[in-house]
């Protein structure tokens, strides 16, 4: 089933998928991207913020958790190694883009524990070649789901609900 189109609003950063299933132990990524409308990116800050108890950033992929997506660029000396936190940041003075759904990097992670943490996404800033800001830089939040296998409702049980939610 095609799944609804998404309206973005220059400035939209979001996660690409917007929610993970994984199990226990697995690695998993999610993609960044950015609606810069009809402007070049040059520069950009964020952070993901998540539950440290149930996911972890997997520090042997890409430079310390991070990669640049074939539109992005990264700063490597920006990665924050604290614990429930990835921060990156970026600057290409000739900028790239424009478009609607710029794939500016991936953040790989571990599932750690069974349970639920929001992915939250905070723009600390989205600049243009001139260092203007791209439109109303906001954060589109994703989620992750750890589960053990099989229980993927986490309810401590496998059974025909968790084949139903699968």
């Amino acid at each position: 089933v095609p799944m609804p189109e998404i309206i973005r609003v220059t400035g939209d950063l979001l996660f690409i998928p917007d929610t993970s299933l994984v199990v226990i132990g697995e690695a998993f990524s999610v993609e960044v991207h950015v609606n810069t409308g009809s402007q070049l990116l040059a520069a950009y800050g964020i952070e993901i913020n998540f539950d440290s108890n149930i996911i972890r950033v997997d520090r042997d992929a890409g430079i310390n958790g991070i990669l640049p997506g074939p539109d992005g660029f990264i700063t490597p000396a920006s990665i924050n190694p604290d614990p429930g936190t990835v921060k990156a940041a970026g600057c290409d003075v000739n900028g790239t883009g424009p478009g609607t759904d710029l794939y500016i990097l991936k953040a790989f992670f571990i599932a750690a524990h069974s349970g639920e943490t929001p992915l939250d996404l905070d723009v600390l800033g989205l600049l243009n070649p001139d260092t203007e800001t791209i439109g109303i830089p906001k954060g589109i939040d994703g989620t992750v789901l750890v589960h053990s296998t099989g229980d993927v409702n986490n309810d401590g049980i496998t059974n025909i609900i968790d084949a139903l939610f699968v």
